[in-house]
């Protein structure tokens, strides 16, 4: 039996949505990182909390994950009218044999879920070293450093996409490994689409401004 496996893990996040597919300009503007590393595709399953904008609930890949704001939101500007919140969040991580259980009693409970389909594509970036430098795709995740992510999210027939970025390592430079990531990335190239203050927000925020659940089933069915 695999034995079960729990990680706490703080990050610091911003990030941007937009509704339809990723416009093409946007494709290949990311494209131009110098490493991407391409995800699987897949599907994770939130738990919405009525009117919880703070705690996000997910099944994913046989993990179940508590993801809670550590922070309120903080407002930040970058060059070009782009602006956007941080969030500072902990995860708690549970990988063991009962999630699957776990899954089946929340489906059969009849609680507010959202299937969402994700194609997501990375940059990683080290600050090993004290700035923000690119990771190869096929190296190991650095012990600081940020992502530097687009995801094509997909909620039924409904198209969405997310830009964002994602510090991990030392709780008190995360903060600035994102402003210092997005800094180094906008100030080589704008992104061809606007990333203002009014479409960035978490994910539970995001969720609860998404169809009623009812009318949509992803590709199992559910």
């Amino acid at each position: 039996m695999k034995p079960s496996t729990e990680i706490l893990q703080p990050s610091v996040e911003i990030r941007w949505f937009h509704s339809g597919p990723i416009p093409g300009t946007v494709s290949e503007w990311f494209r131009r990182q110098p490493s991407i590393k391409k995800e699987d595709l897949r599907t994770d399953t939130y738990l919405v909390l009525p009117g919880s904008k703070r705690v996000g609930v997910k099944l994913r890949q046989g993990r179940f994950e508590v993801k809670a704001e550590r922070d309120p939101p903080r407002e930040v500007t970058f060059k070009n009218d782009v602006a956007g919140y941080t969030d500072a969040w902990i995860k708690f991580s549970l990988e063991d044999t009962a999630v699957a259980a776990l899954e089946s009693a929340i489906i059969a409970s009849g609680a507010p879920l959202f299937y969402i389909d994700k194609d997501r594509s990375l940059q990683r970036y080290s600050f090993d070293k004290g700035r923000p430098e690119p990771v190869e795709s096929k190296e190991p995740l650095p012990n600081e450093g940020c992502l530097f992510e687009l995801t094509a999210l997909d909620y039924g027939k409904h198209k969405f996409w997310t830009l964002g970025f994602e510090a991990f390592g030392a709780v008190d430079r995360q903060s600035a490994y994102v402003f210092e990531t997005a800094e180094h990335i906008f100030a080589a190239e704008d992104c061809p689409s606007p990333l203002r203050l009014e479409a960035s927000f978490s994910y539970p925020v995001w969720l609860m401004s998404l169809p009623p659940v009812e009318n949509v089933t992803n590709a199992a069915g559910y």
